[in-house]
């Protein structure tokens, strides 16, 4: 059997294969620095169990729920209390414009100024009631004794009369007040009196004696 024999390759046509050339260098850019920071660390921590049989509750939790209408009502109290107290500072200042009263009687311990005041007062009195002494009385030999409240102003004039007790004989009580009149008015009050006494009320027993006389 007879072989096949290769058909030989011209040698122009065979070319060695073109050697590539080197790639231009390219200058490494250096890269940009990353941060490196820490990573946070969690931590949890499990709630302690709470006590619940001696746990206090809370003010708020504590605080009663107001029921419905609770609010109208506390605020018609309160109107209330500061129309009370409203009614209290009115009295309050009314008191304390009332005049300061201060009373004379024999039994009463009083000051020096106060004492002068009293036994002219009584000397007055005495010296006009002896001079109008009432004839009826003396021609019917009536005689007793009364007593009556005077009130005074701080000028001396007389405000009131006022018969606390009776003689049981109308012609000596209308003549102790007429005296009083006519003896007024009074010495006006001294300048320490009226520090303190802005209306004296002075209460007398009258006694009218069969000598036709009266003290």
């Amino acid at each position: 059997m007879q072989q096949t024999q290769p058909t030989p390759v011209p040698a122009e046509v065979i070319q060695p294969a073109p050697v590539p050339e080197p790639a231009p260098e390219v200058a490494e850019q250096p890269s940009p620095k990353r941060e490196i920071r820490p990573e946070k660390v969690v931590t949890t921590v499990a709630p302690a169990p709470r006590k619940q049989s001696r746990e206090e509750p809370s003010p708020e939790a504590a605080q009663p729920t107001p029921a419905p209408g609770a609010s109208s009502s506390l605020l018609a109290r309160s109107l209330e209390i500061a129309s009370l107290q409203a009614k209290l500072d009115l009295q309050q200042e009314r008191y304390a414009k009332r005049p300061k009263v201060r009373r004379f009687t024999s039994a009463s311990t009083l000051k020096h100024s106060e004492a002068a005041y009293f036994d002219n007062w009584k000397r007055r009195i005495e010296d006009v009631g002896n001079r109008n002494y009432p004839s009826e009385a003396r021609d019917r030999s009536i005689y007793g004794s009364l007593r009556l409240l005077v009130r005074i102003l701080p000028d001396g004039s007389v405000d009131r009369i006022e018969l606390l007790q009776s003689s049981g004989y109308r012609v000596l009580d209308e003549a102790a007040m007429r005296i009083v009149r006519l003896a007024a008015p009074f010495q006006p009050f001294p300048v320490e009196m009226r520090k303190t006494t802005d209306v004296l009320e002075i209460i007398r027993t009258w006694k009218f004696e069969n000598q036709a006389r009266l003290y």
